[in-house]
């Protein structure tokens, strides 16, 4: 079996459901996305090969423009932020059904290995996207929703965005946005954990402390 063969026969076969939602499709990367208020939220399926077996792994993203382009404005080394919030499927199942936002859990990868696999998939897939993942999207597309997750648990790997360093700074960008009350309190936390992350993070943060301040100053005025 071909990944090729298969993520096409995948994907033409649930497309109608992500359409109808207001979704579009990337066929060359595999994802389905769609704008929303600022927001792009996006399911990403990942196909990997191993031996006679295609692996999938569902994930899910949601992109802020305004928070991304605040932490591209102060940062010098980074690329493309690949998500604000998200995480596997079966990560955000975990916190749906057991309430969990810390951690990292056992990753779970669907399997193709014959046609009723694929079937199969055919089949569970659309019920994912409108049982959790358009959830997900519906519920944490906003940046009041990227302070609530990610300053949740500051000092905590969150589920939401486990990448702690790149959480710290998009973090700090939403409460300062969000007008958390909590938000010096919540830059001490961060610096402290940040003490032994690269340099490179560690001055983004700085320079974006800094941004903030004086962002927040010029427009009060």
């Amino acid at each position: 079996m071909k990944i090729v063969d298969v993520s096409k026969k995948i994907i033409n076969n649930i497309s109608t459901g992500f359409i109808d939602k207001g979704f579009k499709i990337n066929k060359r990367k595999r994802e389905f996305y769609r704008e929303h208020n600022g927001c792009v939220q996006i399911l990403d399926l990942v196909f990997i090969k191993e031996g006679e077996t295609i692996k999938i792994r569902p994930q899910i993203r949601i992109k802020i423009k305004h928070i991304e382009d605040i932490y591209h404005h102060v940062s010098k080394d980074h690329d493309d932020i690949y998500r604000v919030l998200g995480n596997d499927l079966f990560e955000l199942i975990r916190y749906y059904d057991k309430n969990e936002e810390t951690g990292k859990g056992e990753q779970i990868l669907w399997k193709v290995e014959n046609e009723k696999d694929i079937e199969k998939l055919i089949e569970v897939i659309p019920v994912y996207f409108e049982r959790e993942i358009l959830r997900y999207f519906e519920e944490n597309s906003s940046i009041a929703r990227v302070d609530e997750l990610l300053n949740k648990y500051p000092r905590e790997i969150s589920i939401h965005n486990w990448l702690y360093p790149l959480r710290a700074c998009l973090a700090i960008i939403a409460a300062k946005l969000n007008g958390n009350p909590k938000y010096d309190e919540l830059v001490k936390v961060y610096e402290e954990e940040l003490k032994n992350a690269r340099n490179n993070y560690k001055e983004d943060f700085k320079n974006l402390k800094k941004f903030l301040s004086e962002e927040m100053k010029d427009h009060s005025q």
